[in-house]
């Protein structure tokens, strides 16, 4: 390939070659590049599953306050009640 190839010939060049490759080394090819790729993803995806289940863990925190908060004010009423 010529040096002074733009960068979309040189793409092309790079997908053609790719295509004219053997099927068993186009397939040990993807493989290597899915390694190198999919650990950045899974980590995205991590992150982002941390993230919900930290929020998940925070509202089911304030709804079980919410659920006290009532049960306590429920048990109150009748002892006030009997104080008036």
């Amino acid at each position: 390939m010529a040096s002074n190839l733009s960068q979309i010939e040189m793409e092309i060049a790079i997908m053609r070659s790719y295509m004219n490759l053997d099927r068993d080394i186009r397939e040990v090819l993807m493989s290597e590049l899915e390694a190198i790729f999919k650990p950045a993803n899974n980590e995205t995806v991590a992150t982002v599953d941390e993230e919900i289940e930290a929020e998940l863990a925070n509202y089911r925190q304030q709804l079980e306050a919410e659920k006290k908060g009532q049960i306590l004010s429920a048990l109150q009423d009748p002892k006030q009640k009997e104080l008036g």
